[in-house]
């Protein structure tokens, strides 16, 4: 690992990090409990939300102050999630982000000496074209000074190269993209993005088979029945499944569909909530486009062309209504639904590489129990 161990600010997310799992646990604990035996276990209240803060960015620079020189036992992680909702200053977003990966130095001579092996041509073929798609709207990301596309090549590069069987997806280069806009250094956006894919479990969502990003969407299509029933029934009612709209938002984490000022302060409640905000964030827009369709609605084509509508939505509405109370999704119960989505997927693809195999071999002689 290119980032030094055992810094405090690593610790300290380490720490942060480990107590949320087990205050998950015992949630969930509770909960079932209550299910099982009711009236004889008190089912879990219902967290309260951490209050939006609206800051000037000297305002926010006290409070953020305030909030690393406080003991990291006392620190009150609603009280940052409030900061957070409201958005991180340009000139602080560097050193929050940092802190919120965990990650506050690089070491460039432990990067440079990894052995790493070449990235095939045709894979730097398409990353090649790529970089010129991305962000190519954004005057300073395209800018002759920053050199975008050229620091973008070399970041999607050295991680094809540090993670071989991930190598290279499309939309990586908008996920590289979005971490250069806060981390010039290549190297250092390297990094981001590969403990991003780590901490959001979202590695697979660019391998083979798309295994992560086929359950994750079939976990959004199973929570937008609650929150955005109409989009979800015209989707169904015109054969399609709610992925032909959402697959892009998981895969670029929504930064190759809103604007980029959005898509940074999405990210500022991500890199502190985790997969939480990106299924928060998908249901807010689902329930945007609902909003906006005509009530005689009976095309797709008409939730595309209203999805369509919402890219200028501000980062406000968007993420006022991601963490709206009426938007649920338990870190514990979310972990769940996407372990068994990932689990039925994963057998299911199992049991048709199996009957496939079966048919090469000249045919079943008996029906297979699945």
């Amino acid at each position: 690992q290119a980032f030094v161990p055992l810094r405090p600010a690593m610790a300290v997310a380490f720490l942060s990090r480990t107590l949320d799992q087990v205050s998950t646990s015992v949630t969930q604990l509770q909960a079932t409990a209550a299910t099982l035996a009711p009236g004889l276990v008190e089912a879990p209240k219902p967290e309260k939300a951490p209050e939006i803060r609206y800051l000037l960015p000297a305002q926010w620079e006290q409070e953020w102050e305030a909030y690393k020189n406080r003991n990291a036992r006392l620190r009150n992680r609603h009280a940052l999630a409030g900061l957070l909702r409201g958005g991180i200053p340009e000139h602080l977003r560097k050193e929050v982000w940092q802190y919120l990966l965990g990650a506050t130095s690089m070491d460039p001579q432990e990067a440079a000496e990894q052995n790493m092996p070449e990235v095939p041509p045709e894979v730097v073929a398409q990353i090649e074209l790529d970089v010129l798609r991305t962000f190519p709207s954004d005057e300073f990301f395209t800018s002759a000074d920053f050199a975008g596309p050229e620091r973008l090549k070399e970041v999607l590069l050295a991680v094809a190269r540090a993670d071989p069987g991930l190598g290279y997806c499309q939309s990586l280069n908008f996920v590289c993209g979005a971490f250069l806009s806060v981390f010039p250094d290549p190297a250092e956006s390297r990094m981001a993005t590969q403990v991003l894919l780590q901490r959001l479990q979202i590695r697979n969502y660019f391998t083979d088979g798309m295994l992560q990003l086929r359950a994750d969407l079939k976990v959004l299509s199973k929570l937008a029945k609650r929150h955005a029933p109409g989009v979800v029934k015209l989707v169904h009612a015109n054969g399609l499944e709610l992925s032909f709209i959402c697959a892009k938002w998981f895969l670029s984490l929504f930064s190759s569909t809103l604007p980029l000022e959005t898509v940074r302060c999405i990210w500022d409640n991500m890199l502190h909530d985790g997969i939480q905000t990106v299924f928060k964030v998908a249901l807010a827009l689902l329930m945007l486009i609902e909003s906006l369709l005509p009530a005689d609605a009976r095309s797709v084509d008409e939730v595309v062309a209203v999805s369509r509508q919402i890219v200028n939505v501000d980062a406000r509405t968007v993420l006022k209504m991601a963490y709206d109370p009426a938007i649920r999704v338990p870190r514990g119960e979310l972990n769940l639904m996407r372990r068994e989505a990932h689990s039925k997927i994963l057998h299911a693809d199992a049991a048709g590489d199996l009957r496939n195999a079966q048919m090469r071999r000249g045919g079943r002689q008996r029906q297979a129990p699945w």
